[in-house]
């Protein structure tokens, strides 16, 4: 079992990752820690950056995190999500490991500009697939997600997929039109058609004025499978640029188990602190605040929601992981706080703390009313658009509190 990592990170202009320090995990589990140096060549370089402006800036002493982080949250973000472990799990053929051996196990397509390696010799890069491939790639994550077995080949080519974001749905990583792109499935325990839902939220979000990422849906044997272009990917100048990723947990420096601590104010404080456009950026998390309660999206924890920076400066990124989620209760609560009254999904609550992302009262009622319009008007449609069956659309209409007729 390693206990230690050489860290490195992509450079706008550079196809090969500099160093950038040392990691070593000192204890594993609940009550695990580790220490983080920065190499004095990543010091010295010209253009180094600090992996997290607040916990681990570009000082030349060792960074001890806090017990309970086996190893710092900037790291754990350039790690594997659900379906990632499962993947590497199935590769490894064993269960247990630790963070440590998950970043070294992720694929070279990690989201972010990190890489991981066990010597100071640059990791090598690997090429995803390309889309022609999604067939195969849909039909092997089928396969792990029952346990089956799946050709050796055919499971390294899910491989890059094990450090993208989604969450726990199956999915890939591939490569079409010069661009990387992940490809979600449908996963075998779905309810509903959810690649629609995905897509036809995406389709709304972009209606209501969100940053939302190039989307398309494609039929591939029969099975809706939503591609959502890459946001943490730039071509310039002939090379895929990466950009350093920061998620919503690491800049509030909260941990996975801090379910439900965290707000969006607090997130916008931070933007307030290190955004490049911080008055763009906080008007648009106030709109995705408002746009997640309107639809029902009850799963907005900290993970879906990120910055990220291509070396010209921390920007909000663009949208993801967002759905309805029907309900039946009366009184619906978010995964974060959006408002003075904590996570209830309330439209006082939402514009309570307004003056927080830089809107007055009265624009910020106008923005909600906006988007209430929007969200109303356009729902069906984008539904109909993205083909999803209308024994559905009363769930959808649930989630958003609206009549379906």
């Amino acid at each position: 079992m390693s206990d230690r990592a050489y860290l490195y990170a992509y450079l706008p202009g550079e196809a090969a990752p500099s160093l950038v320090g040392q990691v070593i995990v000192l204890a594993t589990g609940n009550d695990g820690f580790c220490r983080f140096k920065y190499a004095r060549e990543w010091l010295d370089h010209r253009r180094a950056f600090p992996l997290d402006p607040e916990l681990l800036p570009l000082e030349e002493h060792e960074f001890e995190s806090q017990p309970g982080w086996e190893v710092f949250s900037v790291l754990r973000d350039a790690g594997p999500d659900y379906w990632g472990r499962k993947l590497i799990e199935r590769r490894l053929n064993r269960f247990g490991s630790t963070e440590l051996e998950f970043l070294l196990a992720t694929g070279d397509q990690r989201v972010g500009a990190l890489a991981f390696a066990t010597a100071r010799i640059p990791p090598g890069t690997k090429s995803p697939p390309p889309v022609a491939r999604l067939k195969d790639l849909m039909e092997a994550a089928a396969r792990v997600e029952r346990d089956e077995p799946v050709a050796p080949d055919v499971l390294d080519l899910l491989g890059p997929a094990t450090g993208t974001l989604g969450g726990m749905r199956p999915k890939a990583t591939v490569e079409h039109e010069g661009k990387l792109w992940i490809a979600k499935f449908a996963a075998r325990d779905d309810r509903y058609a959810i690649t629609r839902w995905e897509y036809a939220t995406l389709e709304l979000a972009a209606h209501c004025g969100l940053n939302v990422p190039e989307r398309r849906l494609r039929i591939v044997g029969r099975r809706p499978v939503l591609l959502a272009a890459r946001f943490d990917r730039r071509l310039r100048d002939g090379i895929l640029g990466r950009a350093h990723y920061l998620s919503g947990l690491t800049m509030l420096g909260l941990h996975e188990r801090d379910y439900g601590r965290g707000s969006y104010a607090a997130l916008a404080q931070w933007l307030r602190r290190h955004s490049v456009a911080p008055r763009e950026d906080c008007r648009e998390l106030f709109r995705r605040m408002v746009f997640n309660v309107l639809i029902g999206n009850t799963d907005d924890h900290l993970r879906n929601h990120a910055v990220i920076d291509f070396r010209d400066g921390f920007r909000l990124s663009p949208v993801f992981d967002i759905l309805p989620w029907p309900s039946t209760g009366a009184q619906r609560m978010q995964a974060i706080g959006v408002g003075t009254q904590g996570r209830i999904a309330t439209i006082d609550n939402l514009r309570s703390e307004a003056g927080l992302f830089g809107l007055e009262a009265d624009d910020a009622k106008a923005e909600v009313s906006r988007l209430q319009t929007i969200v109303r008007g356009q729902w069906k449609p984008a539904c109909e658009d993205a083909g999803i069956p209308k024994r559905e659309l009363r769930a959808i209409a649930e989630a958003l509190k609206l009549d379906p007729a």
